[in-house]
């Protein structure tokens, strides 16, 4: 008699972490069943994830406790996700600050986050079935000096766990915190083209960069080029929440790779056959980029660079290769460069969609290959 399904639920189930999470695990229909929150259910993120038959209900800051409890029974796990960036840009944050002037929009959208996460946890806290938690999650944004220098898109998910910790013990208990780096996808953001005449263009990247084919690029971040930064590839964050469910609860740093700026640029150049220079970008050009979190972007990695180190130890996340060392397995990640040779060429052909959304590392075709670690009750 084949086992009986285990029940998977995100929230934020169309978060990056949480669409990752969800079409790692939409890969095994014999073992699981995806379900998710989310706030829009009609948006396109939502819509994808429904073709594979995902149910997902509506869920934002309004939402009652008890409801989010009755969507969360049966569950065997149960996946916190919360978005910073959703909460950002959510029409009710920016009514909150045009009326509180004492607030910035950021702090304001850390809030609502930690609001959000909490009600999440409590309602978690309820499920008789639940036997694991992944709690996605960020360090406390506190510098070595003790100082905290607007780290709130760190903050919200750090006050959720810190909730957990020191309410909820017997869900702490249960619970596997998964820490994301800085996401490889969001490289394209940081280069420009410049034409012939030396004219600057922000990068849009559905025309097809291969469309000029004389201009040169550009590629840089506001700290030191040669700062090494942690990146994440969002399709590794699958696997490693298998790792999570199947391993005994602890905390893993959900990083792929470590590559400078520099390091970067060489392989933008190299792989895209395109000439490409180093310009240090200032908080301005990220702003106009990136509305709302050009300055979010460069606090995180000042942070880096003054902290030195991203995976804090108020956390303990431990890293893939401590983990694969520890259990006597092999825990592929994607390099930065992997990523590119992907990512770049769809770049230059005008994918909206790159190839490089389903960029993988070798995955588990079965789930029989993490029976050796499988810990679970």
């Amino acid at each position: 008699m084949a086992d009986p399904l285990k029940t998977m639920i995100i929230a934020d189930i169309c978060s990056r972490e949480g669409t990752a999470i969800a079409l790692a695990f939409l890969k095994f229909p014999q073992t699981w069943t995806v379900k998710g929150l989310t706030r829009d259910v009609r948006a396109a993120s939502s819509r994808r994830l429904q073709t594979y038959g995902v149910d997902i209900q509506p869920f934002d800051n309004s939402t009652p406790e008890t409801d989010i409890l009755d969507y969360f029974q049966g569950a065997n796990v149960i996946v916190a996700a919360t978005s910073f960036r959703s909460h950002l840009f959510e029409h009710s944050t920016h009514s909150y600050a045009a009326v509180d002037k004492r607030r910035s929009l950021a702090e304001i959208a850390s809030v609502c986050e930690t609001q959000q996460g909490v009600k999440i946890l409590r309602a978690a806290n309820e499920v008789s079935t639940l036997e694991r938690l992944i709690l996605v999650t960020q360090p406390s944004g506190i510098d070595q000096d003790g100082l905290f220098r607007g780290m709130w898109s760190f903050k919200g998910k750090f006050d959720t766990r810190a909730y957990l910790e020191g309410n909820l013990w017997d869900l702490a208990n249960k619970t596997s915190y998964l820490q994301p780096g800085l996401p490889m996808d969001g490289y394209i953001a940081h280069m420009k083209r410049v034409s012939i005449d030396g004219t600057q263009h922000e990068l849009l990247t559905h025309e097809g960069l291969e469309q000029f084919p004389q201009d040169t690029f550009t590629f840089g971040l506001t700290c030191h080029e040669d700062t090494v930064l942690p990146w994440t590839c969002r399709n590794d964050i699958g696997f490693f929440a298998h790792l999570l469910v199947y391993l005994p609860t602890q905390n893993l740093a959900a990083v792929s790779d470590y590559k400078s700026g520099a390091e970067i640029r060489e392989m933008i150049q190299r792989i895209g056959g395109v000439r490409t220079t180093w310009q240090q970008s200032t908080v301005a050009d990220l702003e106009r980029h990136n509305p709302h979190r050009g300055q979010l972007l460069a606090d995180i990695w000042a942070h880096v660079e003054r902290s030195e180190g991203y995976f804090s130890s108020d956390l303990g996340a431990l890293p893939p290769a401590y983990m694969a060392a520890q259990y006597g397995m092999v825990i592929p990640t994607t390099s930065f460069e992997a990523f590119l040779e992907v990512d770049l060429p769809a770049k230059f052909r005008g994918e909206v969609e790159p190839a490089s959304a389903f960029v993988s590392t070798p995955a588990p075709e079965t789930e029989d290959d993490f029976a050796m670690i499988d810990f679970l009750e």
